[in-house]
């Protein structure tokens, strides 16, 4: 090798490194800048969860800090997850499912529940499970909201839940009545915190439930006056958080989201609480079995989460979606939502902000729930460029700007959502609940 070369490849080496470190340190720095999450004491705290094991990924810390500090801890599961195939197939050892072994699997799932929450620090746990369809939360909420159309289960050959154990043994698969038995659970307790899901979560069941829960929020509010401390907390998105497997580092937002910095808290985990967590972590064997990375990679010292912050329709809300933290949304920018903004002139108006411009092949889904006289009624376009006009409204897009106006009387809030989809969904934008003064 030539020596003067030497030199070269050394200094070329050392800018590789100290570029690594800084991008790590800026990662760190990001981490501990973070606001640090106020843990209550002596509190009503009321968890919303899509699935079992879902409190242990995200707040096993906090849970087991919790229990320390004498607070009531209630944990509401909106299914069983008994409709993961991969886990249950591994479970029943077949490939053939039937009814019994979903149901089987379900119940299962429950018992990892009381044992990783006392494994936790918790005894006697408070646990309630509606036992709506898994991995059907998003069609109960667009396409089966009636409870005259309730879904039927293809895994679980049913329409209504079959789990013995469920809080209303009478549910049927419908958006209306998971909302009322949702409503139901609020209404028990003044409730001090309650932790619900994000609605930039990219899962269909957590981004449904995130919108089930707002919405049984608003109408309890409305009739209790309280208005309990919101936390929501992210276990999908993109790639997030990128890390297979157990690390020091600390858990941060997704790059994605990283604007968002002033809404995010995180809790640090003593040694102790991440033991804890680990071992409570451990007993959701159904779920290690497929999925022990991803898993294990929310074993940080940190769990974080967001504060909700309320959303009023005075002039225009805007608000912000992640934007390329997918591959699809790489390719086609056009379809990629950059941002929502809402106004209100006899009738919705909507301005959306894409990425690139909007290609004239691609659909548009708009999605709006209207809270009006204590009911929920749902509008759902499926391609609002040919089928707005039916509703008598108008839609126009120009480069990377799309405007739509919805004709509708004043409700007292509005839930909305977009999809945009292609052969593919390309971006489904979180549901927004909006009130208006």
């Amino acid at each position: 090798m030539d020596r003067r070369k030497v030199p070269i490849i050394i200094l070329a080496s050392l800018t590789i490194v100290a570029i690594g470190v800084a991008f790590v340190l800026s990662f760190w720095g990001i981490g501990y800048g973070l606001q640090p999450f106020p843990l209550p004491s002596h509190a009503k705290v009321l968890f919303i969860l899509p699935h079992p094991d879902d409190e242990v990924i995200t707040a096993g810390g906090v849970i087991s800090e919790l229990a320390k500090m004498d607070c009531e801890l209630t944990f509401v599961y909106l299914t069983n997850g008994e409709n993961f195939e991969w886990a249950a197939e591994e479970e029943a050892d077949t490939l053939l499912l039937r009814p019994q072994e979903y149901l089987k699997f379900g119940y299962e799932r429950q018992v990892e529940t009381e044992r990783a929450l006392e494994d936790l620090g918790l005894t006697n746990p408070k646990l309630i499970f509606l036992g709506y369809p898994d991995r059907n939360l998003t069609a109960l909420l667009r396409e089966y909201w009636s409870s005259h159309n309730p879904l039927y289960s293809k895994q679980l050959k049913t329409n209504k839940t079959p789990f013995f154990n469920s809080f209303n043994p009478q549910a049927v698969f419908s958006g209306e009545c998971l909302l009322q038995d949702l409503k139901r659970v609020l209404a028990q307790e003044p409730w001090d915190v309650i932790f619900l899901p994000s609605p930039y979560d990219s899962h269909p069941d957590h981004r449904a439930a995130a919108a089930f829960s707002r919405m049984a929020l608003e109408e309890t509010r409305e009739n209790s006056g309280n208005s309990p401390t919101l936390v929501s907390y992210l276990v999908h998105r993109g790639n997030w958080p990128g890390q297979n497997g157990k690390s020091r580092f600390p858990l941060l937002p997704p790059s994605s989201m990283r604007n968002q910095e002033e809404l995010w808290t995180s809790f640090h985990l003593t040694p102790e609480a991440l033991v804890r967590k680990e071992r409570a972590l451990n007993q959701y064997k159904s779920q290690l079995r497929i999925l022990s990375g991803y898993l294990f990679s929310f074993l940080r010292p940190n769990e974080l989460f967001s504060l909700d912050t309320p959303l009023v329709l005075q002039n225009e809300v805007t608000v912000w979606e992640p934007a390329a933290d997918t591959f699809w949304r790489t390719v086609f920018k056009g379809a990629d939502f950059k941002s929502l903004s809402f106004s209100w002139e006899n009738g919705l108006k909507l301005k959306i902000e894409t990425s690139g411009s909007f290609p004239k092949t691609f659909d548009l889904e708009i999605h709006v729930l209207s809270l009006k006289n204590g009911a929920w009624s749902p509008v759902f376009v499926k391609d609002a460029f040919r089928n707005l006009k039916e509703l008598k409204g108008t839609i126009e897009r120009s480069g990377k700007t799309i405007e739509a106006f919805i004709p509708m009387e004043r409700p007292q809030a509005f839930v909305l959502a977009l999809s945009s989809r292609y052969w593919v969904n390309i971006d489904r934008s979180a549901y927004w609940l909006i009130k208006l003064p």
